[in-house]
């Protein structure tokens, strides 16, 4: 590891840090999210699927972009408010979106960052 670097010079392979007053992170436009639907009957999931087939791998979820409003367009559910959720709290919206349609009776709905970074700074 090259000593020029300012940061992590005390940090050693194996050790951890806890992170001092972590921030929930809550969507905005501009974000990608990646949202997959799964159920004990895979062919209903399907249909919040955006890819036209299915490759006999697993569901790997589709990718949205957040809007300028802050929404997204969700198959059969159409135009969703996702600015200032959480992930949890918006797996939940559409957890209880599919049951109130009727469409999946116990769907299970995973809800990750496509374009999640972090930045470091030194301290000053």
């Amino acid at each position: 590891m090259p000593k020029d670097i300012a940061y992590f010079q005390d940090f050693n392979p194996g050790k951890s840090i806890v992170v001092q007053n972590p921030v929930e992170i809550k969507f905005k436009a501009d974000d990608e999210i990646r949202i997959m639907v799964s159920s004990d009957k895979p062919e209903l999931a399907a249909q919040f699927s955006l890819s036209s087939g299915t490759s006999g791998g697993g569901n790997e979820g589709s990718r949205y972009t957040i809007d300028s409003e802050g929404s997204i367009r969700f198959p059969m559910l159409g135009k969703i408010h996702v600015a200032g959720l959480n992930r949890q709290e918006l797996q939940e919206t559409i957890r209880e979106q599919i049951m109130e349609k009727g469409l999946i009776r116990d769907p299970i709905v995973t809800v990750d960052y496509s374009n999640l970074y972090v930045i470091v700074y030194p301290n000053r």
